[in-house]
């Protein structure tokens, strides 16, 4: 799936909420664009057999809508973007990110966290 530093299975957990984020913004935005933006994020490279799949799995949940455009010259590219469920999903991940970030800093490091 991917080459980058990061463990392998950080990235497979959260492949779709990556995903989201790199869809989530202004404008529709194609397959292959996602993996460049993931890449350029450090995530190293993701392939078409673990995007493609996350993607097909985000649109069966009703977070992400797909349509193909034809282009001018050569095949014609399939744009993704969010749903309203999908920038929902987005807002949650983003307000409970900090703790989940925080709860994972302080075991990683040995240290008591809230009980």
């Amino acid at each position: 799936m991917t080459d980058a530093a990061w463990p392998v299975e950080w990235q497979r957990g959260l492949l779709a909420t990556a995903i989201l984020g790199a869809v989530g913004g202004a404008e529709p935005v194609y397959g292959y664009a996602i993996s460049q933006r993931l890449e350029q994020l450090g995530w190293g490279s993701v392939t078409g057999g673990a995007l493609y799949p996350a993607l097909r799995a985000l649109e069966a949940a009703g977070l992400v809508t797909s349509r193909w455009d034809p282009q001018a010259s050569g095949p014609a590219r399939r744009y993704y973007d969010l749903t309203p469920e999908g920038r929902d999903a987005i807002r949650r991940h983003q307000d409970s990110w900090p703790r989940f970030s925080g709860a994972m800093t302080a075991l990683l490091h040995g240290e008591e966290g809230p009980r």
